[in-house]
Formats: C-alpha cells, sequence, structure tokens
C-alpha cells in the first residue's frame, strides 16, 4: 500500500505543478483587457462565452490573440481542465 500511496502523492504533486504552470501561461501570455475594450464590450452587450456573465470595467478580463474576451478565472478554469494553453485560442 507504500507504493501505491507515494505514486498517488507524487501524481498529485504533478497535476499541482501543471496548474501553476498553466496560471503562469495564461497570465503572460494574454494580456489583460484595457478599460477601452471593456467599455467597448459593455457597451456593445458583448458577454464571457464560457460563464455569459457581462464584461464590466475594472474586472480581472483576458484578452485572446483572436481578439475574444474572456473572465481571466473562466479561462483559466478552461485551460486547466484542457491541462493547455492551446485550449484558450480560437
Amino acid at each position: 500500500h507504500l507504493h501505491a500511496a507515494i505514486s498517488s502523492a507524487c501524481k498529485k504533486i504533478a497535476q499541482r505543478r501543471n496548474v501553476h504552470s498553466i496560471a503562469r501561461d495564461l497570465h503572460g501570455l494574454f494580456p489583460n483587457a484595457s478599460d477601452q475594450e471593456l467599455r467597448k464590450a459593455s457597451l456593445a452587450g458583448d458577454v464571457c462565452c464560457i460563464c455569459l456573465g457581462t464584461m464590466s470595467t475594472g474586472g480581472h478580463v483576458k484578452k485572446v490573440p483572436c481578439g475574444h474576451l474572456y473572465h481571466t478565472h473562466c479561462l483559466r478554469e478552461v485551460v486547466e481542465r484542457a491541462q493547455s494553453v492551446q485550449a484558450a485560442k480560437c
């Protein structure tokens, strides 16, 4: 049972490292949306395609290369589930 417990702990540590790596990559690869972009999205009635919440100014919103805006926490959840930053690209 000791081997199984150690193996399980190592797997959990590796998964946690991957989550931290993804979070770091997410912040480095995708810039925060500017206040102007947020105002424009808000006026246009744009929503986060993940949670369908509105884009409000002062919020934590990331802009992906295609120009779409997502709440940072929503984008992070999708990327973590997919275990790849590639999931955030159209």
